[in-house]
């Protein structure tokens, strides 16, 4: 595969991922409101909502952590924010016309290194809680003490990722990338179905 279709690659992968987790966070992020605006629905539900809640979060933390792998140095998988940097610095004068600095390259490894402490917390998480079977997994409670993890940290890295995806594009002459996020707001229709269900129930009751 030439340099050109592997870049291209890249930027097919990353804007398809990308995409999916920005919407699955604002899902997410949807849905703990619903807790105070829809908790009735919610509650004539609860074994639904709290595994789409489990799900939801599981694929945040993990995909999160795919985009960022190696951000240690460790070689883990072929597609990720620090393979993308590193392929970019190698081959460079056959991606870009206009003449790309390494310094620049190495702007965003750092702006990525930058957020190791916060990267340690996620891949605590996965490593932990979600993606391996050993002794040593934690309980929730004890992952969460140990490996906190707010809202804005996952924004801060989505929007890591958006930016520095973007940056290479743009400066390869193509047109930015939208990460336009699927519709999140569908999941409003299944609280309908449950507010109106509930209000029949509770006439027959």
């Amino acid at each position: 595969m030439s340099i050109e279709k592997i870049f291209d690659k890249y930027l097919e992968i990353f804007e398809r991922e990308i995409t999916i987790l920005d919407s699955t966070f604002r899902l997410f992020l949807h849905l703990k409101e619903c807790l105070i605006v829809k908790r009735k629905e919610m509650e004539y539900s609860p074994c639904f909502f709290n595994l789409i809640f489990k799900t939801l979060t599981h694929y945040i933390v993990v995909n999160i952590c795919k985009l960022f792998e190696n951000y240690k140095g460790n070689e883990r998988s072929d597609f990720n924010l620090n393979k993308f940097l590193n392929f970019i610095e190698q081959n460079r004068d056959k991606i870009f016309r206009k003449e790309v600095l390494i310094s620049t390259i190495v702007e965003d490894e750092e702006k990525i290194k930058e957020q190791k402490k916060i990267l340690d917390n996620f891949f605590g998480w996965r490593d932990k809680y979600y993606t391996h079977f050993s002794k040593n997994l934690l309980h929730p409670q004890e992952v969460s003490a140990k490996y906190p993890i707010k809202k804005e940290n996952f924004e801060r890295l989505i929007n890591i990722s958006k930016e520095i995806v973007n940056k290479y594009c743009v400066l390869s002459d193509k047109e930015k990338l939208v990460f336009e996020i699927i519709n999140y707001n569908d999941i409003n229709n299944i609280f309908y179905i449950l507010q109106r269900n509930y209000k029949i129930n509770h006439k027959m009751n």
